[in-house]
């Protein structure tokens, strides 16, 4: 195998463990344990499907998410109730995707990458079918390592799938079908 271990187990969950009736209510707890404290609805009046297939390798997370239309946001509420502090980073495989946060937005198609921060509200739309690849490192340690003082700067920008955001996202993309297999 390439690349690091997982420091536990690749964890795979479906709605399809679920009743239909209850797959957006097990999605919307699912995604909350996974990444952070979110709220979401789905986009269409239809039973809705997801997976997620995620591997812990000790300095980031990644997962890679397959899932039906649905809008998630992170609210100042769920920030001061949860205190989770990460940079998150979603790859877009297939679909369409829109990340809202700091004023900007940034709308990505198959290929491209943007980052956001969950110590800031933030709303994730996707109108129909997607999959990413997210990854997701701990706020403090990133911005160490980046020199960075925070993360306004960088939130909600789309990087294309052509240069240094492409061999990014490809990489990341290839590290995830690692673990999913």
């Amino acid at each position: 195998m390439i690349g690091p271990a997982p420091v536990g187990a690749t964890d795979v969950w479906s709605t399809s463990a679920v009743e239909p009736s209850y797959a957006f209510e097990y999605w919307r707890e699912l995604i909350c344990d996974i990444f952070v404290q979110l709220s979401a609805v789905p986009t269409k009046r239809c039973l809705f499907a997801g997976q997620i297939v995620h591997a812990d390798l000790a300095v980031f997370e990644i997962s890679t998410v397959c899932a039906g239309g649905q809008r998630v946001c992170r609210t100042p509420r769920l920030i001061a109730r949860a205190g989770e502090e990460y940079l998150l980073a979603s790859i877009q495989i297939k679909g369409y995707g829109r990340i809202e946060q700091d004023g900007r937005v940034a709308v990505l198609d198959p290929g491209s990458v943007a980052v956001y921060d969950s110590t800031r509200p933030y709303t994730l739309y996707f109108d129909d079918t997607f999959e990413q690849t997210v990854v997701q490192v701990p706020l403090a340690d990133m911005l160490a390592e980046a020199g960075l003082r925070d993360s306004g700067g960088v939130t909600a920008r789309k990087l294309g799938g052509e240069g240094p955001g492409g061999v990014v996202a490809q990489f990341f993309c290839g590290l995830s079908r690692i673990y999913s297999v």
